[in-house]
C-alpha cells in the first residue's frame, strides 16, 4: 500500500516540481556554505602566516589514500541519502494532502 502511494506521488507533476525545486535550492545553498567555510579556512591560515594559504586543503603525496576514501564516503553518503529519501517517500501524503486540497470540488 505504501509503495502504491509513493508510486502515485511520482506521477504528480506539481509535487515532482516542488521536490525538484527544493533539491536544487539545497544544492545551491550547500555550495554557498562550502564556499564560506573554505574562505574562512583560507583567512585563518593567512592570519596564521602560512605561505600558500589558498592551497591549505590541497591533497599532498603523503595522503594518497584520501582520494579513494573520499570516493567511498561520497558514494556511501549518496546511497544512504537515496535510501532515506525512498523511506520518506513511502510515508508521504497522498495527492490531495500533498497539494493542500480536501479532495472535494
Amino acid at each position: 500500500m505504501a509503495r502504491h502511494a509513493a508510486l502515485a506521488l511520482s506521477f504528480i507533476p506539481a509535487f515532482a516540481e516542488r521536490i525538484g525545486t527544493l533539491v536544487a535550492t539545497g544544492l545551491i545553498v550547500g555550495e554557498s556554505l562550502m564556499g564560506v567555510l573554505f574562505a574562512g579556512v583560507v583567512a585563518r591560515t593567512e592570519r596564521a602566516g602560512a605561505e600558500n594559504s589558498g592551497e591549505v586543503l590541497a591533497l599532498v603525496e603523503h595522503f594518497a589514500w584520501a582520494v579513494p576514501l573520499g570516493l567511498v564516503l561520497f558514494f556511501g553518503s549518496t546511497a544512504w541519502l537515496y535510501s532515506w529519501t525512498r523511506g520518506q517517500a513511502k510515508d508521504a501524503p497522498l495527492h490531495e494532502e500533498a497539494m493542500g486540497g480536501t479532495g472535494g470540488a
